[in-house]
């Protein structure tokens, strides 16, 4: 009774006249009997949930015992003890049905706010005999359907659940009419037919928020409830997903939580966080509306100590929505002490954070966002319209911004992206501000922390800004930068793979084997020097081919699939001009033995690499070519080529091919030893033809089929 809100009075009215009396109590009863189903009017004081028609006990009886529950649940929480007169004697004899509306509402108050308090105890039997008590004495299964159903909604899976929707008084209007199918079935509830009801009826989903937030508001701790509405709305945007309209309903209910001035619980917090985060990975939002979102929620959280959370949101959202700029003034709350801003928590959070997350458009976004306000304090500070105590403050502040954008790049990760993007801008603002000293302030900086994604952005800006003072500068306060000197390296190397003189280009080979052998370079040289061996030769570039063969790193540079292209380029390339087994046989030769190197020969793909070099060699209308390989066929003591004796009176085609058609097992093999030798000329694919027929192990329908 200490609580106003809670009270109500239950002393005795004077007594009217008989006549106005009976006609009250007529007219009252007459009204009850309408809103009721005729077998609901007379078990009304009947209704019970724990116990059958059968073993029900007298309401006495029952409210010894409800009070002795109240005691126990009081041990839980305190609160509870303020709710003793709702299990007061007098309230033996209530009827809400006769109770004056405004007593009636008074009732109405105190029973909600004690059901709100009694549901995280609910699956207790003692708060269950106070349920059992409040449904016999007050008929809050009739009257108080909305507040019930807050009690005990989260636990929808459980029997008490079950047995207490039985009893609920349900019209065809109701809010809760889907409960029907659950009385009739009388069994219990799963999320997923939950869900499948709000498929149809969003304001069942509006109402389990509307709930949570209820309990958050009031300072009632219920990790079932906050638990059951972060699962419902996890499992409805998954499953179902919203319009835009509906993600507004959905997010009005959601924000309000997560901005609430009230001390809500982590639970709750928690499972709105995660609520929004799974709706902003699932919807895409106009950037302003979002922008807004963001800052309210970010900016709320930072005021009530839940810094993590706030960074955790934006890192999910810039990351889901693909942000790449932040609000001034969260950058000012992120920011706080902008004297130090080395040691600005902000820093040691994301590092955490981004061993779970990826962080990567955050980090850039704040990267972009303070790089914008830097360059425009340089184009202010250049203006040269400031005079005296404001000119000083100009400048205090530009180097406070500086100060704190050198901070992000030496401390946040992930920065690439933004680097890429901040160093053309960079050349293109130092050319227009006369406050360059700052600009170039941030180079080192840079440089130390980012040094590939600094070279790249420098190797394509090069072609354009080569010749300016700025990129000169640039230059000479960063390393001597590897890209700028693999740069004039690739440039050299281009002009002397291009000279006539086979010497300078067999140079070239022998200096980029010393180059890979310092394991010093960028896979952008290497992708040159790649293509730089991939050039089309001419006849007399044999030597150089044999060279290429030979080199000690030809693996870091080439795949044995790509080299063997290139020796078939070259082969066929070389077709109408060498005659000479002689000169090939060496080229060849380095050829061959480098592609057994390049993988074990006892591994099959090594024995499909063998074949298909020799399926190259074959397919060429270049009879040194054919007998070079034969030559180093007979001395390379492949299993393949075992039985082969170097008997010059025999076409070596014709013994090449039918050791290869004696030996390959594999019917992809054969065929492409067809395919490979039909591409020569008539005699040489008819020979290859009759010699695999005649083979009896390739009688198959498949193989004479290919």
């Amino acid at each position: 009774q200490t609580q106003p809100h809670f009270h109500f009075s239950l002393h005795l009215r004077p007594a009217p006249s008989l006549s106005s009396t009976m006609s009250l109590l007529q007219s009252q009863l007459l009204k009850l009997q309408q809103s009721l189903p005729q077998s609901q009017v007379s078990t009304v004081r009947n209704a019970s949930f724990l116990f059958p028609k059968t073993e029900q006990m007298p309401s006495a009886a029952l409210r010894l015992m409800s009070l002795k529950s109240l005691q126990s649940l009081s041990r839980i929480n305190p609160d509870f003890t303020h709710f003793g007169f709702l299990f007061s004697e007098a309230s033996l004899d209530i009827d809400r049905g006769l109770m004056p509306a405004s007593e009636n509402e008074s009732v109405k108050k105190s029973l909600e706010a004690f059901m709100l308090l009694l549901s995280p105890n609910f699956l207790l039997r003692p708060a269950q005999l106070c349920l059992e008590y409040l449904v016999r004495m007050y008929s809050v299964h009739l009257f108080e359907i909305d507040a019930l159903m807050k009690c005990i909604i989260p636990y929808h899976g459980t029997l008490p659940f079950v047995s207490l929707i039985k009893i609920l008084h349900l019209t065809d209007n109701s809010a809760f009419s889907w409960l029907h199918t659950i009385q009739e079935r009388r069994t219990v509830v799963a999320r997923d037919f939950i869900v499948n009801v709000c498929r149809s009826n969003f304001e069942l989903l509006e109402w389990i928020g509307v709930a949570a937030l209820q309990y958050a508001e009031k300072g009632i701790p219920h990790r079932v409830m906050h638990s059951f509405f972060g699962a419902m709305y996890l499992e409805y945007l998954d499953r179902v997903g919203v319009d835009e309209i509906g993600l507004k309903r959905l997010l009005s209910i959601v924000v309000r939580g997560l901005t609430s001035t009230e001390a809500i619980s982590a639970d709750y917090h928690k499972a709105c966080l995660m609520v929004l985060i799974e709706a902003l990975s699932k919807m895409d939002m106009r950037e302003e509306p979002l922008m807004l979102l963001l800052k309210d929620v970010a900016v709320a959280c930072l005021n009530t100590n839940r810094f993590r959370d706030a960074i955790v949101l934006c890192v999910y959202a810039y990351q889901a929505q693909g942000l790449s700029f932040l609000p001034l003034d969260l950058m000012a709350m992120l920011f706080p002490h902008a004297s130090n801003n080395e040691s600005a928590p902000i820093f040691e959070e994301l590092k955490q954070i981004s061993q779970q997350y990826i962080t990567e458009n955050f980090c850039c976004a704040m990267a972009h966002t303070q790089f914008v306000k830097c360059l425009r304090l340089c184009h202010t500070d250049s203006a040269d319209d400031t005079m005296g105590d404001d000119a000083d403050h100009t400048v205090r502040q530009t180097e406070s911004e500086f100060s704190l954008l050198k901070a992000m790049l030496h401390q946040l990760p992930h920065l690439d992206k933004f680097i890429g993007a901040c160093i053309p801008t960079l050349f293109t603002h130092a050319s227009q501000s006369e406050r360059v000293k700052q600009l170039i302030s941030i180079i080192p900086v840079m440089d130390a922390r980012f040094p590939k994604a600094v070279d790249e952005a420098m190797e394509q800006i090069h072609a354009t800004q080569a010749q300016t003072a700025f990129y000169k500068t640039f230059l000479s306060i960063t390393r001597q930068t590897k890209a700028s000197v693999e740069r004039n390296m690739q440039s050299k190397l281009l002009g002397d793979m291009q000279n006539k003189s086979q010497d300078v280009r067999l140079a070239v080979i022998t200096e980029i084997d010393a180059i890979m052998e310092k394991e010093d370079y960028s896979p952008l040289f290497v992708v040159f020097v790649a293509n730089l061996l991939l050039k089309r030769m001419s006849a007399q570039d044999l030597v150089l081919l044999e060279s290429i063969a030979n080199m000690k790193h030809l693996e870091d540079i080439l795949s044995v699939d790509r080299f063997m292209m290139r020796v078939k380029e070259i082969i066929e390339d070389l077709q109408d001009e060498v005659q000479d087994a002689k000169s090939t046989i060496p080229a060849l030769k380095a050829c061959f033995r480098r592609i057994t190197q390049m993988s074990s020969c006892t591994d099959h793909s090594a024995v499909e690499n063998f074949a298909t070099f020799t399926f190259v060699v074959l397919s060429s209308d270049l009879p040194a070519a054919h007998k070079a390989l034969y030559q180093i066929l007979i001395s390379c003591e492949h299993p393949l080529f075992a039985e082969m004796t170097n008997d010059d009176s025999v076409n070596p085609v014709e013994k090449i091919i039918r050791a290869m058609a004696k030996n390959l097992v594999q019917v992809s093999s054969l065929h492409s030893l067809l395919m490979n030798t039909a591409k020569s000329s008539q005699t040489t694919s008819l020979l290859a033809l009759s010699t695999v027929l005649n083979a009896s192990r390739y009688s198959s329908h498949d193989v004479l089929l290919n």
